[in-house]
């Protein structure tokens, strides 16, 4: 008897003898928690090259667009910062080149994809960029950018594009 006493008292003080603390419960981060974990600035850059044919006075023209954008935690809207520089081989011969940059706001929507990644829709209206041309005359004082929509999803460090299937686009931090 002693033996199952000694015994109860030993299985009683090896499990503890005390009720367990409840656990404080596990809060799941929204995707726009998710994105921000990894940084609040993403650049992308992104080239162009097109071959132009007559009647164009331009042979070929390289378009570089770096975008910076600035997201803040709680906010659905967000600063871009736009530069352009624009390269074009003149028909005749001849070389123009053109920089500008501006600032636009965005609008953003968070959600999760099918699949559970984070992801973020960028919506940003036209806009106009002033730009500077050398030689001055050839082309117009500002460059209008149309209208853009995209979806991005976060995959690993960087959001890349996936809608519409066009956008091909991807950024990553900078912070």
């Amino acid at each position: 008897m002693s033996a199952v006493l000694g015994l109860s008292l030993v299985t009683l003080l090896s499990c503890g003898g005390e009720a367990k603390k409840a656990l404080p419960p596990v809060v799941e981060e929204g995707p726009d928690d998710e994105i921000l974990r990894i940084g609040a600035v993403w650049e992308s850059r992104s080239e162009a090259s097109v071959f132009q044919t007559e009647p164009s006075p331009f042979a070929h023209t390289v378009e570089t667009t770096v975008s910076v954008i600035t997201l803040k935690r709680g906010e659905d809207t967000a600063t871009e910062t736009i530069e352009v520089n624009q390269k074009y081989k003149l028909r005749a011969g001849g070389e123009v080149t053109c920089t500008g940059n501006t600032e636009a706001t965005v609008a953003l929507a968070y959600g999760r994809r099918s699949t559970g990644e984070a992801a973020v829709q960028i919506t940003r209206g036209e806009v106009e960029i002033p730009r500077t041309c050398k030689p001055a005359g050839v082309l117009g004082a500002v460059q209008l950018v149309p209208q853009l929509v995209g979806r991005f999803q976060l995959r690993g460090d960087r959001l890349s594009g996936f809608e519409p299937a066009a956008e091909k686009r991807a950024f990553i931090p900078i912070d």
